[in-house]
């Protein structure tokens, strides 16, 4: 490994730097003026906040795990732990997941996956997540129907739209070549990879299981750190805070989904009627373990990737 080259100064690790640099003054700057954030520093919870280490931990374990089960080819457990935050770190460069996927595809490339054998893989991960974090969700929302209703207000009207939407996807989908090509081949690509995967249904139910334990860690360090400042709010609503908190960041094209996640997060805490204050204090003591954390350890991991050559 050339030393030369990872010190070497570019136009795009300078914009790297500068980024982190304020993102992280931006948060430390809200962290310590915010009143509810000085009593974190107080309080003796120091239990709580590394089971919320833990948690944020185990989402990158059982990530790795999730690859080693999908892969067409055997993985090395420990290197993959230690890959995922070398992978964290690029996502928190890049919009959207584009880093952790490209990442992930490199790594699985090295591990002697063809190409269509790695993006198989990221596919089917990517896909088993969603159908995890999907499937809880709309789990709650059924089960608890008289609960939520009150929340998201679901209306005839509101279910009037959604099929609205859906013919006009349709009509689209008829009258416009483009749009009904990219859905060929996504539909294509869909029941090709099936077909990989078709003699390996115990690799496929060990991933969904990893991946059901990664929403579970997620929400639960989100639930802990709620817990840290004495706000009762159940597990169950926690998960939905999370779930419609990450998919609001989703839709905003910045690394890590940083700021969108944020405003997301302290949205849905407000709508289950906590304090605008103690919502941002909830969500940045979250995101001070869910994303800032995972992004130091990202420096170490994504030397060792080097030196280990890893991809």
């Amino acid at each position: 490994m050339n030393l030369k080259n990872i010190f070497k100064i570019n136009k795009s690790r300078v914009i790297y730097l500068i980024v982190i640099f304020f993102g992280m003054y931006f948060f430390i700057n809200l962290f310590f003026h915010n009143s509810f954030s000085f009593r974190i520093l107080n309080d003796n919870q120091i239990v709580t906040y590394i089971l919320i280490l833990l948690f944020v931990l185990l989402t990158f374990f059982f990530s790795a795990l999730s690859y080693y089960f999908l892969s067409f080819h055997q993985l090395s457990l420990i290197k993959s732990f230690i890959f995922q935050f070398s992978s964290n770190l690029f996502n928190k460069i890049l919009p959207s997941g584009i880093g952790a996927i490209g990442m992930n595809f490199l790594y699985l490339k090295k591990y002697k996956s063809t190409t269509s054998e790695a993006a198989a893989v990221l596919f089917v991960n990517n896909l088993l997540g969603v159908f995890v974090t999907t499937f809880i969700f709309f789990s709650i929302i059924l089960f608890n129907q008289g609960k939520y209703l009150k929340f998201i207000r679901l209306k005839l009207s509101y279910l009037l739209v959604i099929v609205a939407i859906i013919l006009i996807l349709f009509v689209i989908y008829k009258s416009t070549s483009l749009f009904k090509k990219l859905v060929n081949k996504f539909v294509g690509q869909f029941l090709k990879t099936l077909k990989l995967f078709t003699n390996r249904k115990r690799d496929l139910l060990l991933s969904l299981v990893s991946q059901l334990l990664i929403s579970l860690f997620n929400s639960l360090a989100l639930f802990l750190s709620i817990k840290a400042f004495g706000v009762n709010l159940s597990y169950l609503n926690t998960f939905i805070v999370y779930t419609i908190g990450v998919l609001f960041g989703t839709f905003i094209p910045l690394p890590g989904g940083l700021g969108g996640v944020e405003l997301g997060l302290s949205t849905m805490l407000i709508v289950f009627r906590i304090s605008a204050e103690v919502s941002l204090s909830i969500v940045l003591l979250f995101r001070l373990f869910n994303y800032w954390i995972p992004l130091l350890l990202g420096l170490p991991a994504f030397l060792y990737t080097r030196k280990n050559k890893l991809i």
